[in-house]
């Protein structure tokens, strides 16, 4: 199975490299998200394998999950959130006008495009770590105790604070929220001519 769904992310990226950047804003933007539909589910097929069986994770829910392993997610990705936004604001562009995500008056768009890159390195991970030595966890009325939220969350900021080389240089997933959107902020006042995002490696 790892194969074909890792041919079908591959394609995936090939596809996207091959649309014409010519066409209307809204329909390059739902070409490139049918492809993202798609390369999350394969990426979604591969993660359960990594979670044990007693959990029951079938696929990712987002909104009023029940499942154990995607209220981990959805809290772990609440913590990336906060940080991004506060980073975007800090940069001073406007959370509410995005690049794969059509601008919105009401939701901060340009935060579901810059934590992308940062989902599986900081919150996957460290979810897959976790459950690996929780055994069966219970959930409260739809929710973690407190001390398991607290020790989910000690790791999440274990992994945000953790430094590491990346492009020669020492850094951590903190600081990159901070340089990710200074880059996004010079390449769009053009000082700089490519935006490189952040890639992480499994």
């Amino acid at each position: 199975m790892w194969n074909v769904e890792i041919e079908r992310m591959d394609d995936n990226i090939n596809s996207i490299k091959c649309i014409n950047n010519n066409i209307v804003l809204d329909e390059f933007r739902s070409k490139i998200l049918g492809y993202e539909g798609s390369s999350a589910a394969a990426y979604w097929k591969l993660f359960s394998t990594l979670i044990p069986d007693s959990f029951n994770f079938e696929k990712r829910e987002h909104q009023n999950a029940k499942n154990t392993i995607n209220i981990m997610l959805n809290y772990g990705y609440g913590i990336l959130y906060t940080r991004i936004l506060t980073s975007i604001t800090l940069a001073g562009l406007n959370p509410n006008i995005g690049f794969l995500h059509k601008e919105s008056r009401n939701k901060p768009v340009l935060v579901f495009d810059l934590i992308e890159n940062f989902r599986s390195p900081a919150v996957d991970k460290a979810v897959i770590a976790f459950v690996a030595k929780a055994g069966n966890l219970k959930l409260e009325k739809d929710s973690f105790p407190k001390e398991v939220k607290s020790k989910l969350s000690r790791k999440i900021l274990l992994k945000l604070n953790t430094e590491f080389y990346y492009r020669k240089e020492l850094v951590s997933l903190n600081s990159l929220f901070v340089s990710q959107t200074d880059q996004l902020k010079k390449y769009l006042k053009d000082e700089i001519k490519i935006f490189k995002p952040y890639l992480a490696k499994w």
